[in-house]
């Protein structure tokens, strides 16, 4: 890092010791030093653990931000989109993820990896319906009456988040039938469904607990 090697790998090295150590401070310094160092063409993954860095800051709107500049930046590029979505699904951010899975799928729309963000997308605000579901359930706010229907609203709305997930899942599968973390989402989303699991994605699932 002295030397200011422009190898990309080095910094991401250093911020990955950081962050074992729960070292924010130095996370930090050590992606402006990358980013001053590395040449612009290799700077992707500094970018990416840039996104990680915002995330487990809880700097949020700087996610955001840049996401749209990485979004704009590598606008032809499925796989940067991909891992784009990913943060943005992981903190929540829904609507922009879907936002940026849709120019993604332009370039390719047959990405295994993109398929899969969608689904995650969808997934991810089915759980978080359930637990607005559950929080209402137990708020002590207006009649017993009231909340059921607020909670019977939310199903509803969660049964159709649950169905486009499971649409973007499958296709996923289609084209990846080994991604471990598709498959388990995937069975779970049928179950929830109320839909048959296949043997073969059964046997699939089951294998990764062994």
């Amino acid at each position: 890092v002295k030397l200011k090697f422009p190898d990309p790998a080095v910094y991401l090295d250093m911020y990955d010791l950081y962050k074992e150590e729960k070292d924010t401070v130095n996370c930090g310094k050590i992606l402006k030093t990358a980013l001053k160092n590395v040449p612009e063409d290799k700077r992707a993954d500094i970018e990416a653990a840039e996104l990680d860095y915002f995330a487990m800051t809880g700097q949020i709107d700087k996610l955001n931000a840049t996401c749209d500049e990485m979004a704009a930046k590598y606008e032809k590029s499925a796989p940067v989109l991909a891992l784009i979505a990913n943060h943005l699904v992981n903190n929540a951010q829904y609507e922009k993820a879907e936002n940026v899975i849709n120019k993604g799928l332009a370039v390719d729309p047959n990405n295994a990896d993109l398929n899969f963000q969608m689904a995650s997308r969808y997934f991810f605000e089915a759980i978080a319906n359930q637990e607005m579901q559950d929080a209402t359930m137990k708020s002590k706010e207006g009649s017993y009456m009231e909340r059921a229907e607020k909670v019977n609203a939310l199903k509803e709305a969660q049964k159709g988040i649950l169905q486009n997930a499971h649409t973007w899942s499958e296709k996923a599968y289609n084209l990846n039938p080994n991604d471990a973390n598709n498959n388990v989402m995937l069975s779970q989303i049928k179950v929830k469904l109320l839909l048959p699991v296949p043997d073969e994605l059964k046997a699939k699932v089951d294998s990764y607990r062994h």
